[in-house]
């Protein structure tokens, strides 16, 4: 067995350069110390020596930190940890008894490692190590937090240690480059296959367009000739449908200036009475703040008032306290007095007394001395009769002796036997007492289980209720979120179309123009066009911050403008006529061209603005030209496509911002109940957690009578197991006590035989009588002397203390006397107090009169707003009915000519467009159909356009195609035939190494958690095992601990207390050794969350362990050191590490031999 044998530091973190040795027997080692005094350090260096890496491990953070520093600010040169270790049996591959491992660490952060004097690399070091068994970072070094570590891992982190203690990691690995090559593979297989599919695809697609090529010309031929003959009658009939629409507007315009003309009068009203209505909402939020803070002041008088009775109150009661002190010292005081007169009389009847036993005394003392002197003559005579019958006597008295020790053996033994028969029915009625304990606990407990139950189902549905309530809240919460980003996304979007409508003025242009005299300015592009009926919205986002542009006659102009703004810092945009040519687009749809204009130079400066933008009734945008479609899709020179956004005309934007503004007010209206919603259910959530509290309270403290009742009902079950065996060992002694008596009588009625044969000389009788007389009498002299004496001592004491008494009592009544006088002067104060306080609750009574009184006005006068404010909005909802009703009537008639615009516009744009298409269609014979009937044509046609719509598009090279493609086909079907091949070998291996794995895996988890189970019950008492959090797929599962601690249900260590959590990750701990078991084990402070019960059971598990291997532990518990065959002790001076070693075995040999 391999074990440390000394150690040897020097410079290592609180160890100063000084060489401080310390030598290890086998056995358990215990390392104690206060806290900061570096026994931990001393772990450190056994780990530091073994190549551990980590600073962190080693409790710093960074290599530095270990080289010591004195308090005075000196460093060590280096710090150097010595392990020497027992080779004894040869097991680390070193021809040397000891083996000697050292570690410097330099200041420059160097390490250097030797064995022996050899020096090694660390790699090489680990191999040594590791032959037996011991790593750095392995389970025989425990460090500080290792346990809170185990104890609070969750099911995966678990699963990771259990597989790096399994040492899995090879088959994660091996599984893992599988996973690659049969990614690889699938990927090749997929690339392949698609391929392949595509090639299908492509191989039936030539076919279709081959056979379709000759379908399709014939069929596009004649539709085209339907469509020349469509377009020329849909022309006609426009024609027709304009002329009607120009009817109606001319109708529908007086009717809409009339109603506009009403709306403006009753909008002026309205807006008259609401600034009325706001004045009144003012003045009454001032006076309902005036109201709240009367009431507040009156509410504060009231508490003051409370106070200040509650004040009168509890002076009146310590005036009253004040007073019934005196009487009670004043009664006192005539007890003392009646007291002392008793004790002057009790001291004269003593003093009397005493005088006549002194008399009497005195004449017992007189007759008893010639009691004595005739008593002396007598046993002269007795004594030679006992001379001569001393032989007689001598042996009568050894057989008597004999004949005593048998009685005293008789009486023993008869004791002995009453004590056990005794003792027998007492055990039998403590079982009894017991068994009705028992049966009294198991009617508690049913009623506590009851309880519980019900508490529990109790706190069930109030947190079920809570997260029902807590749902709803979010959800509110939400709700009111979304409304508030509704309701700005609302005025946002509000204020964007009021921009649209109003946009900002030209100030900045003004100053432009004004910085340049003489520019030859024509004015602002929006002031010198009208955009076309209908498309207003369309031209307007077209145009963009252009319509603000200043349009000028010459580019000279223009450049002089635009220098005049830089020098003002102003952005302003500048558009010259003077090189346009003229509108070049021969469709008549150019958006200018529509557009109304005041000049030539307006209608050149629009033109440039649009670009010469045309507008077209589908998107198959012209090239070489700016195009837009009457939705807003934009096509500009060089290729660039846009939207200009949604396009609406005037009216419809002006209807827009009337409901973005009506929305505003119900949205707020909306979030008011949400928030007054969510408040409700804050005091709600609030009122159920107070009750779930409340009971969970009540359900601690039933677990916890359950817990004592629990435990009481197993140590009543033990005691009464501890009484039987007890009564079966009484019945047993009892039968043998019998035999011994039967023997012991027998022996006695022997010796007395033996006695009356042993005959005693003639005995003086009347000197005996006559000498028992007299000291008969001397001892009646005697004890009359003594009573005699006895009396006197007893009266000289009662005379004495009643004389202290009588001394005491006086000293009392003076003191009562002086408390009477200070009782009957705080008496007066509390008085006075009374009267100061009464005065000031007179005074805030006053000053609550008054305040009722102007809350009671202000009260009045907000009352009588309110009335106000009511009329006025009563006023308001009129004159918006109104408005409401005018509004809807000329909203009807504008969307009609709005509408009759568009159909207008719309009929226009579709005679030009159709126009087009008839000069773009090729010229050709009429239609095989033209002379058919037309629901005959038009049936005929459908049929045709469904199959040119099937056709769709032909290649003219399929046949060639074809054969190329078929071709390549054939190659790819062999290369994918063999790729699935290789795809399922490495599906095979990879559920080979899942196998083993999984086999490996619950080995382990079997192996460790018999001795996490082992280990648990030895510091326990209860069960414990590991189980997969989802048995059904154990490669993905987590692995949770389960215990059951003695007198509970079995349960995960996520749901136990703390110090149940560290007791079972010790035994965990100790099973993970186990399972890779090294010759000495180090612990640092593995029970330092475990109770006193727990840490004797860890010590004695210790101590019986380390009867086979080496045990270190850091430890600050008592009844782990003593368990210790060698205690360490730690202390720091100066800042530094000290140490002292006992053997406590030969502690306790030296104190037993100096005992």
């Amino acid at each position: 067995m391999v074990h440390i044998k000394r150690i040897v530091v020097q410079g290592f973190k609180s160890f100063p350069p000084r060489r401080q040795a310390i030598d290890l027997p086998r056995g358990l080692v215990v390392i104690a110390g206060p806290n900061g005094s570096g026994k931990s350090n001393i772990l450190d260096a056994i780990k530091f020596a073994f190549g551990e890496l980590s600073p962190h491990a080693l409790r710093v953070s960074r290599f530095s930190e270990l080289i010591h520093q004195s308090s005075e600010g000196g460093t060590a040169p280096m710090a150097r940890v010595t392990v020497v270790l027992d080779n004894s049996e040869r097991v680390i591959p070193v021809d040397d008894d000891e083996v000697v491992i050292t570690r410097k660490l330099l200041p420059n952060g160097e390490s250097q490692y030797l064995v022996g004097n050899r020096s090694v690399s660390r790699a090489d070091l680990l191999s040594i190590l590791a032959t037996a068994n011991v790593r750095p970072s392995g389970f025989n070094i425990v460090t500080q937090g290792a346990v809170l570590g185990i104890a609070e891992m969750g099911p995966e982190d678990l699963r990771k240690l259990i597989e790096d203690v399994a040492g899995t990691g090879e088959y994660d690995r091996r599984r893992e480059e599988a996973l690659k090559e049969l990614e690889r593979a699938e990927r090749n297989v997929a690339v392949a296959k698609a391929a392949a599919s595509e090639v299908r695809k492509r191989i039936k697609q030539l076919e279709a367009e081959w056979f379709d090529l000759s379908r399709r010309r014939f069929i596009e031929e004649e539709l085209e000739a339907l469509r020349r003959e469509e377009i020329a009658a849909e022309i006609g009939r426009i024609d027709a449908e304009l002329a009607a629409l120009a009817s109606e507007k001319s109708e529908l315009g007086p009717r809409a200036e009339e109603l506009r003309s009403r709306l403006s009068t009753v909008s002026a009203e309205l807006e008259r009475l609401e600034a009325s209505a706001e004045a009144i909402r003012q003045r009454s939020t001032e006076l309902e703040s005036r109201e709240a803070s009367l009431s507040a002041a009156a509410e504060e008088a009231r508490r003051e008032m409370g106070r200040l009775q509650a004040e009168i109150r509890d002076r009146g009661r310590r005036y009253a306290d004040a007073r019934r002190r005196a009487i009670e010292i004043e009664s006192s005081l005539r007890s003392a007095d009646e007291r002392v007169r008793s004790l002057r009389s009790r001291l004269s009847a003593i003093e009397s007394a005493t005088a006549s036993l002194s008399s009497e005394l005195e004449a017992v003392e007189s007759q008893l001395s010639s009691v004595n002197s005739r008593i002396k003559g007598l046993e002269s005579v007795v004594r030679e009769w006992e001379r001569r019958a001393a032989s007689v006597a001598a042996e009568r008295e050894a057989i008597q002796r004999r004949i005593s020790d048998v009685e005293r053996r008789l009486t023993d033994l008869r004791g002995r036997v009453s004590t056990l028969r005794a003792r027998f029915t007492a055990h039998g009625d403590e079982i009894s007492r017991l068994e009705a304990r028992l049966r009294e606990i198991s009617e508690e407990l049913a009623e506590l289980d009851r309880q519980r139950a019900a508490l529990t189902a109790e706190v069930s549905d109030a947190k079920a209720k809570i997260g029902s309530l807590m749902s709803e809240l979010d959800a509110v919460r939400t709700t009111l979120a979304s409304l508030r980003e509704l309701r700005a996304r609302v005025e946002s979007e509000a204020n964007a179309v009021e921009t649209t409508l109003n946009p900002p003025g030209a100030g900045q242009v003004q100053r432009a123009l004004l910085a340049v005299p003489g520019s030859g300015s024509l004015g602002l592009l929006r002031d010198l066009f009208e955009p076309p009926k209908g498309l207003e919205s369309l031209a307007l986002r077209l145009l963009g911050d252009l319509t603000e542009a200043v349009v000028v006659r010459r580019d000279v102009d223009a450049a002089s403008i635009a220098v005049a703004a830089s020098s003002l810092g102003l952005r302003v945009r500048v558009i010259s006529v003077e090189g346009w040519k003229g509108c070049r687009s021969e469709s008549g749809k150019c958006l200018a061209c529509l557009s109304s204009t005041s000049s030539k130079e307006a209608s050149a400066a629009l033109h440039i603005a649009l670009e010469n933008a045309v507008l077209i009734d589908r998107p198959s945008f012209p090239d070489r030209m700016t195009s837009v479609t009457s939705a807003g899709a934009v096509r500009r020179r060089g290729g660039i496509f846009e939207s200009v956004g949604e396009v609406l005309s005037e009216s419809e934007v002006r209807r827009e911002l009337e409901t973005l503004r009506s929305l505003v007010p119900e949205l707020e209206r909306r979030a008011a109940e949400l928030s007054s919603r969510a408040e409700a259910l804050d005091r709600e959530i609030s009122d159920l957690r107070s009750l779930v509290s409340e009971r969970e309270g009540t359900l601690r403290a039933v677990d916890s009578r359950l817990s004592s009742l629990q435990r009481e009902r197993g140590e009543i079950s033990g005691r009464m197991t501890r009484l039987n065996e007890e009564r079966q060992r009484i019945e047993a002694e009892l039968g043998r006590l019998a035999e011994e008596e039967r023997k012991l009588l027998a022996a006695h009625e022997e010796l007395q035989r033996q006695i009356e044969l042993v005959v005693a000389p003639p005995e003086p009788l009347e000197e005996r009588e006559e000498l028992s007389r007299l000291r008969e009498r001397q001892r009646e002299l005697l004890v009359r002397a003594t009573e005699l004496r006895t009396e006197l001592s007893r009266l000289r004491r009662e005379r004495e203390a009643v004389a202290a008494e009588i001394s005491y009592a006086e000293r009392e009544a003076r003191t009562s006397i002086t408390y009477l006088a200070e009782v009957e002067r705080t008496r007066a104060g509390m008085l006075e107090a009374v009267k100061a306080v009464a005065l000031r609750y007179a005074e805030r009574v006053r000053e609550l009169r008054t305040l009722a009184s102007e809350l009671e006005a202000v009260r009045g006068e907000l009352n009588a707003i309110r009335s106000e404010a009511a009329e006025v909005s009563a006023k308001i909802r009129q004159h918006r009915e109104e408005r409401e009703r005018v509004s809807s009537q000329l909203r009807g008639i504008e969307a009609r000519l709005e509408s009759l615009r568009v159909t207008e516009v719309e009929l226009t744009v579709r005679r030009r467009a159709l126009e087009e298409r008839l000069m773009e269609l090729r010229q050709g014979p009429r239609s095989l159909l033209s002379s058919l009937p037309p629901e005959l044509t038009a049936k005929i046609r459908a049929s045709l356009e469904s199959e040119l719509g099937e056709i769709q598009l032909v290649n003219q090279l399929a046949p060639m195609q074809y054969a190329e493609v078929v071709a390549g086909y054939k190659q790819r079907s062999e290369r994918i035939a063999e790729l699935e091949m290789e795809r399922n070998e490495i599906l095979k291996l990879i559920e080979e190494i899942d196998r083993e794995k999984l086999r490996v895996l619950e080995s382990t988890v079997k192996r460790v958690s018999e001795g996490f189970g082992e280990f648990f019950r030895a510091l326990t008492g209860g069960d414990a095992w590991l189980e997969f959090t989802d048995p059904g797929n154990p490669l993905e599962s987590g692995i949770e601990m389960v215990v059951r601690f003695p007198g509970k249900a079995p349960r995960s260590t996520r749901g136990v207390s703390g110090g149940e959590k560290s007791v079972s990750a010790v035994a965990l701990i100790l099973a993970l050794q186990s399972l890779t078991p090294a010759d000495f084990l180090i612990f640092d402070e593995v029970d330092a969350h475990l109770d006193a019960n727990y840490s004797s059971n860890l010590a004695n598990l210790l101590k019986e362990m380390s009867k086979r291997v080496q045990i270190l532990v850091v430890s600050l518990k008592d009844i782990v050191a003593e368990k210790a065959d060698l205690l360490i002790g730690v202390y720091s001076r100066n800042g530094a590490s000290n140490v002292v070693t006992l053997k406590l075995g030969e502690l306790v040999g030296e104190q037993g031999s100096q005992s």
